[in-house]
């Protein structure tokens, strides 16, 4: 059993302990798991786990951690052009812009392999972005 202060789930039985938790990010869900794991609890038959990022790290865990995969390579880009456009053109509004992201289901959620597209209001996530071969899409 662990020492150390109470937490959400020590000394809870199975009924108050939650089903699933959806991290803010795969360094954080990697954490997460630590502590379930120091808890006794095992990811995904104890508690079922998400996180938000799709860093490559977070395919070498096992089993491999399920994740919503963002495109990086896009966002930066966009960022870039908007940082730009803010140098040439100042203007008093900010400039949004939507990406799409992608949600990966792997091992940490118990659930069968697949992944479900997200899309952003303005466009959906396309793999040939994240891979630097394709348009960023609207500006």
């Amino acid at each position: 059993m662990p020492t150390g202060p109470p937490t959400p789930c020590s000394g809870n039985p199975p009924d108050e302990r939650p089903d699933a938790l959806f991290v803010a990010s795969d360094t954080m869900a990697l954490g997460a798991w630590q502590a379930l794991e120091e808890l006794g609890l095992r990811v995904p038959e104890d508690v079922a786990l998400v996180a938000f990022d799709g860093l490559e790290q977070s395919q070498v865990a096992r089993p491999t951690l399920s994740t919503v995969v963002q495109p990086i390579r896009a966002l930066g880009r966009e960022a870039t052009a908007a940082l730009i456009r803010m140098i040439e053109r100042p203007v008093d509004e900010p400039t949004r812009c939507y990406l799409g992201s992608r949600l990966v289901f792997r091992g940490s959620c118990g659930c069968a392999g697949g992944e479900v597209d997200l899309p952003g209001p303005l466009s959906a996530y396309d793999p040939d972005i994240e891979s630097g071969s394709g348009d960023v899409g609207p500006t």
